[in-house]
């Protein structure tokens, strides 16, 4: 289960109310209960890892600034020293953008998980040579 901080409910909410979400549409698109939506935004109940996700890619909002109210990355993820510069993880930026707008453009309401997993395999597939132009396509036959 993620680390909540405290003033997460209102971070989640005010997430919901950036996306133009009434509790009414975030539960349908979510496809998460209303009560326990209500419960997360008072801080009642934490929401479990795909309902944080779901979450996430529902209303656009980064987790990390959902979960702890910091949106930067943490500082032992930045190398300072110019000798060795901080490298990411070679992922394209721009293909994985890509893929998270095909699959909300083409399936919202699918959940969190079959998402990811739909995402990760267009991603992977798109990110070999020639296949970069195919991703919208990838991302729309593995959520059909």
């Amino acid at each position: 289960m993620p680390t909540m901080t405290p003033g997460y409910g209102s971070r989640i909410s005010q997430a919901r109310q950036d996306a133009g979400m009434p509790l009414t549409t975030a539960s349908l698109t979510l496809q998460i209960p209303k009560r326990r939506l209500e419960a997360f935004e008072a801080e009642a109940e934490e929401p479990t890892l795909p309902e944080l996700m779901s979450i996430s890619l529902g209303y656009r909002a980064n987790v990390r600034h959902l979960t702890t109210g910091q949106s930067a990355a943490p500082a032992d993820l930045v190398r300072e020293s110019t000798a060795t510069p901080y490298r990411d993880s070679g992922l394209d930026r721009e293909l994985l953008s890509r893929a998270l707008a095909a699959a909300l453009a083409f399936r919202p309401k699918r959940d969190a998980s079959r998402m990811a997993a739909a995402i990760t395999d267009a991603y992977d597939t798109a990110s070999k040579p020639g296949n970069a132009d195919k991703l919208e396509d990838l991302v729309q036959a593995l959520l059909k």
